[in-house]
């Protein structure tokens, strides 16, 4: 897969809203010569062969063009479901997005955790309290052991907080679904009949739109940030994650022997380094341990 910013308009007639570039028409032949050698296929034209579409807006020219594609080779083709370009929000830039069907692909059952931003909130906070509190009122009356009712206890609560949860994302997602719509429905006015009024209205709601998406944007930080103080010092895949990113940071390719001979192979890069340390803590002369352990201590012989 090959994708990105490509600051060029394969074909500057179809994707542009102009209908011309100022590339020269050279550079267009040579990068859509690569493309066909090299059998990649734009994700976005093959779905849509008859459809028009920009994802950059350039201000000094007040023009649209698409120059941002996401490329499969044309063998894979097959895996592809669908593609499409969004609206830009906090970019100048709209997202290219595709969907593959994958044959590893597996449904796994989804984790709960609770959303630390519930607790924050005074009214979700009291009304916790209270329905834990005719829970135990109602249960806790000695017919039922107490075990039990403990055990019981932390399904209803993780039941409250449930449904709260899915309320306020309900909420937060319909809020975001509102401003994508209008977002997106501004946006194609605009690339209509780019007038500066609809512009300024499309950045208020993309403000608007940045402003509530920080929220998820922030409880993410608070759940990494908790991830790694819990298992940062432990022993565990994500130590061994951090460690292997380090070993290949260090990672050793040549090295210079006495003699200024460049070696890479692991054998001649172990060879000298032997001879290295040999020569430094002079393994091959007569000192002994006692004297390399007082030298190395500061201690007097």
């Amino acid at each position: 897969m090959m994708g990105g910013d490509l600051n060029v308009p394969l074909e500057p007639s179809w994707d542009t809203s102009v209908g011309c570039s100022s590339i020269p028409l050279h550079i267009l032949r040579s990068c859509r010569s690569s493309l066909h050698a090299s059998r990649f296929a734009d994700c976005w034209c093959t779905l849509h062969p008859t459809g028009k579409d920009f994802s950059f807006y350039a201000h000094p020219s007040q023009s649209y063009s698409r120059i941002d594609y996401l490329f499969i080779p044309q063998y894979h083709l097959s895996a592809l479901r669908s593609a499409a370009i969004g609206t830009a929000t906090w970019s100048d830039h709209a997202p290219v997005s595709i969907t593959l069907r994958s044959p590893m692909f597996r449904l796994t059952a989804p984790n709960w955790r609770l959303n630390d931003s519930l607790l924050s909130d005074p009214l979700v906070a009291e009304e916790g309290r209270q329905v834990l509190t005719d829970f135990f009122e109602e249960n806790a009356t000695g017919e039922v052991a107490s075990p039990i009712v403990w055990e019981a206890h932390k399904c209803v609560i993780r039941g409250y907080f449930i449904r709260k949860g899915a309320e306020l994302s309900k909420r937060r997602s319909a809020a975001i679904r509102d401003l994508q719509q209008q977002i997106t429905q501004i946006s194609s006015n605009h690339k209509r009949e780019g007038n500066p009024e609809t512009m300024a209205h499309l950045t208020e709601l993309r403000r608007s739109l940045n402003t509530l998406m920080n929220t998820s944007y922030h409880r993410s930080y608070l759940r990494s940030k908790a991830l790694f103080h819990l298992h940062g010092d432990q022993s565990g895949r994500l130590l061994a994650r951090m460690i292997a990113k380090k070993r290949s940071a260090k990672y050793i390719a040549k090295l210079r022997n006495s003699q200024g001979v460049t070696q890479r192979l692991p054998a001649k890069l172990l060879k000298i380094v032997r001879d290295y340390y040999a020569a430094l803590y002079d393994l091959q002369g007569n000192t002994c341990p006692q004297d390399l352990a007082h030298k190395h201590s500061g201690l007097p012989n």
